[in-house]
């Protein structure tokens, strides 16, 4: 007799059940509210700034969606890789240290440029290439191909003991699921299904049942990522500008909680729906700032034209595109140094007439002295809520 303790393996699977509360209706609507100010804020940047805030949002999320599984790449090499994939670069793949992050550039860039495209096997399986481009790890797993393997996600206490989150359906399942998860992924597809719901819910269902079959054998929960995303898209009918992957690594271990839970033989999902709806108001929160930080910034860059050399470009444009959390307490001369590659004397002028300018303020004296970026509110930047 098997035991009943996954979803999957319950009579009503996959026909999850869930609440939309007063509370969680209201953030649905705040993230379609969000998602018209994204796209007007996006609308007032030029070509140039549109190309270099996408770039730098896909850097974001291919970094921290390998963060996540435990796999890195440095800012560097995906910044080169994405550049030379959209042919903004003369640079070559060769000039890449890390030949894994050309693929995972190239599935950045298709998951944008083809979101309304209606999801296929093919499509999974061309993913899961790109993730999984190591020629070293595809020798040791199917790749680009549903799995044959039986799948345990396993955890394991400080005290060596060994638990199992997860059992995944056994690998003859996996066909049939993936092909009526395809057909439930399209039918709620609002541009072409029958079946309507919110964006962010869809989201939210599609990693959760995607994640239940797990049908490859490394690399779900990037797939699984990237679908939330294209839910999200096609929610919009645009690629909006919105990586789910750094909120969710900086909330990961709630994130392997709620979806340890809503894996288990209860179909009633509630609380995974409204953990992930709240990552995707987070999600949308941080990127209208950057935004709008961004707009502020060349703003700022144009009205002091001249009267700002290259060196202290470099430093705002660095110091509104990390926010606080990228200089904690604030920019100090000695970091100034570092970023510029100058003397303590011209850092010191440099500084002093930033100051002047009513661009930077300074906090404290001596050798705590501190520099924080004002970053003035424009109304010719405001977008109306």
């Amino acid at each position: 007799m098997t035991l009943m303790n996954w979803n999957w393996q319950v009579e009503t699977w996959p026909n999850f059940t869930y609440e939309i509360s007063d509370d969680l209706q209201q953030k649905i609507y705040e993230y379609g509210k969000g998602a018209g100010r994204l796209d007007g804020i996006f609308k007032q940047s030029d070509l140039h700034m549109k190309q270099e805030l996408l770039i730098d949002l896909m850097v974001e999320e291919a970094i921290a969606t390998s963060a996540i599984e435990g796999e890195y790449f440095t800012d560097a090499d995906m910044r080169t890789a994405l550049r030379i994939e959209l042919g903004l670069s003369d640079d070559s793949e060769e000039d890449i240290k890390d030949l894994r992050a050309p693929p995972l550039a190239r599935l950045m860039i298709e998951a944008r440029k083809a979101f309304y495209v209606p999801l296929s096997k093919g499509m999974m399986c061309a993913w899961h290439e790109l993730i999984l481009s190591d020629p070293e790890v595809c020798k040791q797993m199917t790749v680009g191909n549903w799995r044959r393997v039986p799948v345990q996600i396993v955890a394991w206490s400080s005290m060596g003991s060994r638990r199992v989150v997860f059992e995944a359906p056994p690998p003859e399942r996996v066909p049939k699921e993936m092909a009526q998860f395809i057909s439930w992924f399209n039918d709620t597809d609002p541009n072409i299904g029958s079946i309507k719901m919110s964006g962010p819910v869809r989201a939210a269902l599609a990693h959760l049942y995607f994640e239940s079959i797990h049908p490859f054998s490394d690399g779900n929960g990037r797939v699984g990522r990237v679908l939330s995303e294209k839910a999200l898209f096609q929610d919009l009918n645009s690629p909006v500008f919105i990586s789910l992957s750094p909120t969710i690594e900086a909330r990961k271990q709630d994130y392997y909680k709620q979806l340890s839970s809503a894996s288990t033989q209860d179909m009633t999902i509630t609380s995974w729906i409204e953990f992930f709806v709240d990552v995707v108001l987070e999600a949308q929160a941080k990127a209208e700032q950057k935004l709008t930080n961004a707009l502020k910034t060349e703003d700022l860059l144009r009205r002091h034209g001249a009267a700002i050399n290259d060196r202290q470009r470099l430093i705002i444009r660095k110091m509104a595109e990390d926010g606080p959390a990228g200089f904690i307490g604030g920019l100090s001369a000695k970091k100034y140094m570092a970023l510029t590659g100058c003397c303590k004397a011209t850092a010191t002028r440099d500084l002093a007439a930033l100051l002047l300018q009513g661009i930077l303020e300074q906090e404290n004296r001596g050798s705590a002295t501190r520099y924080l970026l004002l970053l003035k509110n424009d109304p010719d930047l405001d977008v109306k809520r």
